[in-house]
């Protein structure tokens, strides 16, 4: 049992590392915390969370929500030809 443990840690420190993950999850926070105030700067910071997720799967599924955000905003604000502004 003792070795499985130490493999298990093994694996997932090689996937990314701990100070990765804690920067992961404060520019997560941060795009967050962007929500109805600056799109940009959601899409900034969300998009810098992907980049650093590497194999940080809970991280890199927060990025892909704060980016699913945007794209929902962008679908409900942009014109459309009912509009008649295209």
């Amino acid at each position: 049992m003792g070795a499985f443990l130490i493999l298990w840690n093994l694996f997932f420190s090689a996937c990314s590392s701990q100070s990765d993950r804690g920067e992961v999850d404060r520019l997560n926070d941060i795009s967050y915390s962007f929500h109805y105030r600056n799109i940009d700067s959601t899409r900034l910071y969300a998009e810098k969370a992907l980049a650093l997720s590497g194999g940080y799967s809970c991280g890199r599924a927060e990025a892909f929500n704060n980016l699913a955000y945007i794209y929902i905003c962008l679908l409900y604000t942009s014109p459309s030809p009912r509009d008649g502004l295209l």
